[in-house]
């Protein structure tokens, strides 16, 4: 569920969406798109997104799952995200499979309620991911389970790249990621 379904190395640019509300129980759900695989998007804004999927999973203010075919986002923000899920919830992407690049991005005022793992502020899972000058603000995770971070839950691939990015509070008000074990202020694991 999501404004596009699924895409297939899909160029978004120059599009804003407001007032996102995504009520489902299935798994994939995004605030731009459910399901991409690969694609090129640029000065994208995703603002006021609510999803709620309790028990199920694949959940992002921007998208739900990224698929493992080239992927680049320049210049793209979500804000004020409010998300009931399973496991993979993110501010920006709940999963990310494969070779994503993301430059001057950001999430700001991320809510996030999940059953199970795998919820941050950015990416809830990434693998093989490249992301620079992208900054996370307003984080408030609360998780019955494992591997939550304020920018990323979980990455094992040692060739994901993370530069010159933070995760700040938001109007003085502190972040806060919760969960069992595996909790990061930055990464879970």
């Amino acid at each position: 569920r999501g404004f596009f379904g699924k895409t297939v190395n899909a160029k978004v640019t120059n599009l804003t969406l407001d007032g996102v509300s995504i009520t489902t129980a299935r798994n994939y759900a995004g605030g731009l798109i459910a399901v991409a695989l690969g694609g090129t998007f640029e000065n994208c804004h995703v603002n006021n997104v609510s999803i709620q999927n309790a028990g199920y999973s694949y959940n992002g203010g921007f998208i739900g799952l990224m698929g493992t075919n080239t992927a680049t986002f320049t210049d793209c923000h979500v804000t004020n995200v409010n998300i009931k899920g399973a496991q993979f919830n993110a501010g920006f992407i709940g999963r990310n499979e494969k070779d994503a690049v993301f430059a001057d991005c950001s999430v700001e005022n991320v809510t996030i309620d999940a059953i199970s793992s795998f919820s941050a502020g950015f990416i809830g899972y990434a693998v093989t991911s490249a992301v620079t000058d992208t900054t996370v603000s307003g984080v408030y995770i609360t998780s019955t389970s494992t591997n939550n971070g304020g920018f990323i839950g979980e990455t094992q691939d040692v060739a994901t790249v993370i530069r010159n990015c933070s995760v700040q509070p938001l109007n003085g008000k502190d972040n806060f990621v919760g969960g069992t074990n595996y909790i990061g202020g930055f990464i879970g694991r």
